[in-house]
């Protein structure tokens, strides 16, 4: 297994998504996605479950077939999964707390949709000018 591949099963397929790479083709059409990399890593088709922004790097779940992307896509559209994320951010961010601002949807042009985040600041360095964020 490649060492990107973070785990492999019959229905699902975990692996390191890069920063600067694409999970899928997009306005960027010929350029290698995280999709087509593990596609032909595996020789089979994937379907991706969510996405991470080009510039984000992280763990990004595949599935298998059609029918576990259906159905973990419905777990997240029902908010039934939690998403958990580490960041490590430029400046200070220190205690806890909550943004709730809408997004704008690309695929929907100018629609908004919910988005909620609540965060905790875990450390942070003066030499670096950083700190290490939990969000959810």
């Amino acid at each position: 297994m490649a060492s990107w591949i973070l785990h492999s099963d019959t229905h699902l397929v975990v692996c390191d998504k890069p920063s600067g790479e694409l999970v899928v083709p997009g306005w960027a059409r010929g350029e290698p996605t995280t999709m087509s990399r593990l596609r032909d890593t595996l020789g089979a088709r994937v379907h991706p479950v969510h996405r991470l922004d080009r510039g984000t790097s992280g763990v990004v779940i595949f599935a298998r077939d059609s029918t576990t992307a259906a159905a973990l896509g419905e777990q997240l559209r029902q908010r039934a999964v939690e998403k958990r994320y580490l960041a490590l951010l430029r400046g200070r961010l220190e205690g806890q707390g909550v943004i709730d601002h809408p997004v704008r949807r690309r695929e929907e042009g100018d629609e908004r949709v919910d988005a909620v985040t609540e965060y905790l600041g875990l450390g942070s360095s003066p030499v670096a000018r950083c700190c290490l964020v939990e969000a959810r």
